[in-house]
């Protein structure tokens, strides 16, 4: 839930700090979840909504998250060689192969960009961002994320499609 902590604000000469920061609070008070399910909520959500926002608070406090620990743990995961792969027989790049993760990604992002039936969900809907957030996070844990930047299939497409200003629809798939 929002915690109600916002980063200082610039200030300009002549500007009074508080007055800022009152109305950057009054714009993200609505975000602020327990006083929300205080007014609309069952008393058992209003229970833990304050649980929860106690127990956050608290670990905020302290410096404790989950976050770190399950990035760690995930890492560990990944020292396998199979999300590496081998070494390039070149001692650069593989040409030919696909055995790194961020290849994989790649297509796969490629796959989600071609556009469903009429009675077919996307990728989103079913799965929300998080499927992103996961090949991001393990491309980013692998540390490929240079190689994915330069190697990304989508990205060249579109700088492709950016260069010759073609818009075209081709096999059902909107090029521009």
């Amino acid at each position: 839930p929002f915690q109600n902590i916002l980063p200082r604000v610039h200030v300009k000469e002549g500007e009074r700090l508080d007055a800022k920061m009152k109305r950057l609070e009054s714009k993200y008070a609505p975000l602020h979840l327990v006083p929300l399910i205080e007014r609309l909520g069952t008393p058992q959500q209003i229970a833990i909504a304050r649980e929860g926002d106690l127990l956050t608070k608290e670990r905020l406090c302290c410096g404790l998250s989950m976050f770190e620990v399950i990035l760690t743990r995930i890492r560990s995961f990944l020292d396998d060689p199979i999300w590496r792969g081998p070494l390039p027989s070149n001692g650069v790049m593989h040409v030919d192969e696909c055995v790194e993760f961020h290849r994989l990604w790649s297509a796969m992002q490629f796959v989600y960009c071609i556009p469903v039936g009429t009675h077919e969900f996307t990728v989103e809907q079913c799965f929300g961002d998080g499927l992103h957030w996961a090949g991001c996070m393990i491309i980013v844990l692998l540390g490929q994320q240079r190689r994915f930047a330069v190697l990304d299939f989508c990205y060249h497409l579109l700088k492709v499609q950016k260069h010759d200003g073609k818009d075209e629809i081709i096999k059902n798939v909107v090029c521009g």
